[in-house]
């Protein structure tokens, strides 16, 4: 998938803390004065700032918390799912063990070659559908396949937009800075199970105050209409309050708001020809004629679905100078981007979770 870019989705968002927030950096050991007037010395949990030594987000931290609120998405949508066919969010377990288990969903997808090169050949004749995606020949001898271009149909949706250890995400985020922040201390102990009493502590944590947004950037190379819905439901989830970002999340701490204040579309012009408006999915123009015999990792369903869809039929392309030669770009603003956001879910989103569920059944 990582072959040819037909597309990439570039979405500018900004985050607003909604409470006092922190991702734990190192821990100091700080003077004081005790109650007593005696000098003595306490931890104090300390940030993770940056080169101007303001406190920032992680992009593996932010890509960590979309990773975990997507897959409860995901993992929701279809709770009775064949176990022996593709999850749609996998097991992130590794087993310890030479010999994986036997079912699909029991494994995680960095497994995924493994556990493939664990299967007899007739198990592929009865499992015709590993074998169609992979590209086999049932009737030879043939060892499974298991390069990263075949591959990629067979991870679940989530490692497709995230990535696993086999093939890497088409996400990418980058550390969320902010120019200016107070901070705040607060103090905290852990207490005791059996006595009730104060097990540990006290702890002083340095935290930044709420108010202040953060901004960062979303990439999204060759991607699907659904990704860019399931994106969207994932923003809607953490605006809801019902995932935090950073430490306490269990004290009501890093509780954000996320607005995606613009979506950037570039094409390649072997994917959007000359007079075509609306936004388009990348993945599927990937397996049009352009790059025929070329590509050979885009799922069915995606080429099924995606291929004649088109959101924000009324967006045309920007004008671009020399340095853009060779690229369509669109470019929506805040207020289209929650259409946009719709439009996938109810298009692209709702046809693709109906399709994964009849998967069971053929």
């Amino acid at each position: 998938m990582h072959r040819f870019i037909a597309g990439t989705a570039t979405m500018t968002l900004t985050i607003t803390p909604q409470g006092p927030w922190m991702v734990r950096g190192q821990t100091e050991d700080e003077p004081f004065t005790d109650n007593r007037g005696q000098p003595n010395r306490r931890e104090l949990l300390a940030p993770l700032l940056d080169r101007d030594d303001m406190p920032y987000i992680p992009g593996s931290s932010l890509k960590g918390v979309l990773r975990s609120t997507a897959e409860r998405i995901l993992r929701s949508m279809h709770p009775n799912r064949d176990p022996a066919w593709v999850p749609l969010a996998d097991n992130p377990f590794v087993h310890a063990e030479q010999r994986l288990p036997e079912l699909r969903s029991q494994i995680a997808d960095s497994e995924l070659r493994e556990w493939l090169q664990q299967r007899p050949q007739e198990w592929f004749k009865d499992h015709p559908r590993y074998a169609q995606l992979m590209k086999m020949n049932t009737q030879r001898s043939d060892v499974a396949s298991t390069a990263p271009r075949h591959l990629y149909p067979l991870l679940s949706p989530a490692s497709q937009l995230f990535g696993c250890t086999l093939h890497a995400g088409l996400l990418m985020l980058d550390d969320a800075h902010t120019a200016s922040v107070a901070r705040q201390r607060r103090s905290h102990v852990a207490v005791d199970r059996f006595s009730g009493g104060v097990g540990a502590g006290p702890f002083i944590e340095d935290l930044a105050a709420a108010g202040v947004p953060l901004v960062t950037e979303l990439r999204v190379v060759n991607f699907a209409l659904w990704q860019l819905a399931l994106l969207g439901l994932t923003i809607q989830e953490l605006n809801r309050g019902y995932q935090g970002i950073g430490g306490g999340t269990r004290k009501g701490q890093g509780r954000v708001r996320i607005s995606a204040e613009r979506l950037e579309i570039t094409y390649a012009t072997l994917a959007y020809q000359a007079g075509e408006t609306g936004a388009v999915s990348a993945q599927a123009r990937l397996a049009g004629s352009a790059w025929q015999g070329l590509v050979e990792d885009v799922p069915p369903l995606v080429q099924v679905l995606e291929q004649e869809q088109r959101l924000l039929p009324e967006l045309e392309p920007q004008t671009t100078d020399w340095r853009a030669a060779g690229a369509q770009r669109l470019l929506v603003q805040e207020g289209d981007v929650r259409r946009l956001f719709r439009e996938a879910t109810e298009k692209v989103w709702q046809p693709w979770v109906r399709a994964m569920r009849q998967e069971d059944q053929s």
